[in-house]
């Protein structure tokens, strides 16, 4: 029993120190000025995240207008912090207060 429980200790510590942390999510598209001011701040902080392209009448506005209510772009989705936010300056600000390493 003793090798058991060891092993399924084991299992279980590997499991948390491989899990994938959560990403922040981008809504944005290739040509908005506001969404490149968010990519440049984002890579300075050499921060991961996925891109969400959500360029004017596609799928992804809907998808805006759901989580957050406005089909704007650039839009941020911090799933770890519960955070969700839009205009390029707040986003900036917000990635700068938390994920900075002053």
């Amino acid at each position: 029993m003793e090798i058991v429980g060891f092993l399924l200790c084991q299992i279980i510590l590997l499991s948390r120190k491989n899990r994938l942390p959560f990403m922040l999510e981008l809504y944005q598209f290739e040509s908005c000025p506001y969404c490149a001011k968010v990519r440049a701040k984002l890579t300075e902080l050499e921060i991961d995240y996925i891109a969400r392209s959500a360029p004017p009448g596609s799928k992804q506005r809907e998808t805006l207008q759901e989580l957050g209510g406005q089909q704007q772009v650039p839009f941020l989705v911090d799933p770890e912090m519960g955070e969700s936010l839009y205009e390029s300056d707040d986003i900036i600000a917000y990635l700068e207060e938390h994920y900075s390493n002053k």
